[in-house]
């Protein structure tokens, strides 16, 4: 990769507990735990950490609170090796979340954005000099619509591809796709957009409304469209051309929690060096298998060679 050949990411940066049952408790319910985890996570964190991990170059921002989490995230990057530079502190308290994970690898997870939610568009300005310098800006959905739009406003204008992952969902951001390349949603993101869209939903997850949304999506300036459905694997909807099926690798899922966002990750590097959107799938796809190994997220994002290593012996 040269030098400017990098992706610019509005991360997110949360408290993330994760804890592992046998099921999900019912309403009321209270249920022991087979493990509990606490680690630094949010979606744009862990997309800044998988592009790491894979060796591509990543700038970006996690805002972080004057709270004990924000106090601590620099210790907490530097013992996994991911660079302070990316933190931006912002007074007030930090972003947490709480996951629940079952026997099957299923997972339900509620996110307080915190510092996140404060993200304003003149910190994102203020980064002007280092987002362009990007050749793809990423955003996810921890953090306000206006921040989001303030990046993807100065990226359009500098001619650089945007990557979108409207998760979590918030209502209203539809507007951003007008400002993005890429979008990456999963089933119930897909479902979100149709609704505000127009499009009519099956109540199943029957794909055959899947080119309906394409088509308002492209209408909208989306380039390619790409619907994740774990197991099921993901599809790619590029404008004017076939659908790319991409299946999912075989997997025994242990925790599925931040497969999206290695998904993500697994796709912007690929693209970052060059490779065709069928390849950028597969290389997706693996990345978003592997982070399924364990419990919790940055220790399982992978990194080249265990990427490399999954196409080799899965090659289709």
């Amino acid at each position: 990769m040269t030098n400017n050949n990098r992706a610019f990411v509005i991360g997110s940066y949360v408290a993330g507990c994760i804890a592992n049952a046998a099921r999900m408790p019912e309403r009321g319910e209270t249920i022991l735990a087979q493990s509990f985890l606490l680690q630094p996570g949010g979606k744009g964190f862990n997309l800044m950490a998988g592009l790491h991990r894979l060796g591509a170059a990543v700038d970006g921002i996690l805002p972080v609170g004057d709270d004990l989490w924000g106090c601590i995230a620099p210790a907490l990057m530097t013992q996994i090796g991911l660079p302070t530079s990316w933190l931006m502190p912002i007074p007030g308290p930090s972003g947490g979340a709480v996951g629940l994970v079952d026997g099957q690898g299923e997972n339900v997870i509620s996110v307080f954005p915190g510092a996140n939610a404060r993200l304003s568009p003149d910190h994102v300005a203020s980064l002007h000099g280092q987002l362009t310098k990007a050749r793809i800006v990423a955003a996810q959905c921890e953090v306000q619509p206006r921040a989001i739009a303030q990046a993807f406003a100065m990226a359009r204008d500098a001619g650089i591809t945007t990557v979108f992952n409207p998760s979590p969902w918030q209502g209203g951001v539809c507007d951003l796709l007008r400002l993005a390349d890429i979008v990456i949603v999963n089933w119930g993101e897909a479902r979100q957009i149709a609704g505000e869209l127009g499009v009519l939903w099956p109540p199943d997850q029957d794909t055959a409304s899947l080119p309906l949304l394409a088509a308002a999506a492209h209408g909208l300036g989306v380039e390619h469209l790409i619907v994740t459905q774990g197991a099921g694997g993901a599809i790619c909807f590029p404008a004017g051309q076939d659908a790319i099926h991409q299946p999912a690798f075989p997997t025994v899922p242990v925790d599925t929690i931040g497969a999206g966002d290695g998904f993500s990750a697994g796709l912007i590097a690929a693209l970052l060096d060059d490779l065709p959107m069928a390849d950028a799938l597969r290389q997706a796809a693996a990345c978003g298998s592997l982070v399924c190994r364990g419990v919790g997220v940055i220790d399982y994002l992978p990194d080249r060679a265990e990427v490399e290593a999954l196409l080799r012996v899965w090659p289709g």
